[in-house]
């Protein structure tokens, strides 16, 4: 039988191991072929259907159980029949214990008993449950008493007092060269009101005062914090808090803020008084902003409804009333430097 090479397919004589046209081998062993795994179908069962054990087994493992405990209870030592009766719950008072600026709780000596009773955590009051808002006289009334509060905390704490005491220093000083023409004295009575209620009379002199005490709060708020509320209220004065302002609110601030500032300034000196206009209106954007503070305190309180027993005040009401606030104490003291407002008291 012929034979052929398989790599160049000349023809070779039976029982060569090598090609003579090419030089390969002819005796390479032959790789053996990868086989195929054998996949098996899965055999098909019958589906095993359990029936469920009968009544009398479950019953007879309850027998064997129960007796079981009625064993260990006579060795104990007490009755048969005593543990089928039910026992009394033993009745603990509660004790009250407290958390130093935290809840308030009432336990039980156990553990596994607790009744927690009314818990309240400072500063969280209004989560829940509207915070308490006062009517009209009442949020007034609230506001001095701060006012008076403040007044006597200086003699507690005389540091709270050493922004107001430099800006009283630098009154005096001022007073005794109000007439030397220095132009940085007319600055520093601008920028502090230094002027304020002077040669006005008696109602005249307590609304100077007035605005000097506004003046200087907003000075100091500048110092503490407050200038972040106010960059704050910037941005709340043109988009709000999401809700709509009321436009008689904003009505009641606009006019508040015109009044208030007749009151602190007047119009004897309307160069002068600016800065008391100024420094209402910076008080304002720093409640519009903070959502907090004194004045924040007092417009929830004028916006304030009652309503079922329950006084609530809305947020658009208060954003309202405190941005005619701002808007008016700045429109009067633009228009009072502009001469505008000069002759009206």
């Amino acid at each position: 039988m012929a034979r052929f090479c398989r790599y160049c397919g000349s023809p070779v004589s039976e029982g060569a191991n090598f090609c003579r046209a090419c030089g390969k081998s002819l005796t390479e062993a032959r790789k053996p072929e990868k086989q195929k795994p054998e996949i098996r179908q899965p055999e098909m069962r019958e589906p095993v259907v359990r029936e469920p054990a009968p009544r009398d087994s479950w019953q007879e493992e309850y027998r064997r159980i129960h007796a079981q405990n009625r064993a260990r209870t006579a060795e104990r030592g007490m009755p048969d029949n005593q543990e089928d009766q039910p026992q009394p719950v033993r009745q603990v008072p509660p004790q009250t214990f407290a958390v130093p600026d935290g809840p308030s709780v009432a336990a039980a000596a156990e553990s596994g008993e607790i009744d927690l009773g009314e818990v309240t955590i400072p500063g969280l009051e209004g989560l829940g449950a509207a915070a308490k808002v006062y009517g009209p006289l009442g949020g007034i009334f609230r506001g001095i008493g701060s006012l008076l509060g403040g007044a006597l905390k200086i003699f507690v704490r005389p540091g709270a007092l050493i922004g107001t005491a430099l800006l009283a220093g630098i009154w005096i000083a001022l007073a005794f060269f109000r007439d030397s023409g220095s132009e940085v004295v007319k600055a520093l009575s601008f920028l502090t009101y230094a002027d304020g209620g002077a040669e006005r009379g008696i109602l005249g002199g307590i609304g100077g005062t007035l605005g000097k005490g506004t003046v200087a709060a907003a000075l100091v708020s500048l110092f503490t914090g407050g200038l972040g509320k106010a960059l704050k209220g910037i941005g709340a004065l043109f988009v709000g808090h999401g809700e709509r302002r009321g436009f008689f609110s904003f009505l009641l601030g606009l006019l508040a803020g015109a009044a208030v500032y007749l009151a602190f300034a007047g119009t004897f000196a309307p160069e002068d008084g600016i800065m008391a206009g100024i420094a209402g209106a910076l008080l304002s954007l720093e409640a519009l902003g903070g959502g907090q503070g004194k004045l924040y305190a007092l417009a929830e309180s004028l916006t304030s409804k009652a309503e079922g027993g329950i006084r609530t005040a809305r947020r658009g009401k208060i954003d309202g009333l405190l941005t005619g606030l701002t808007l008016g104490f700045a429109a009067a003291a633009a228009l009072a430097g502009l001469g505008v407002m000069e002759g009206l008291l």
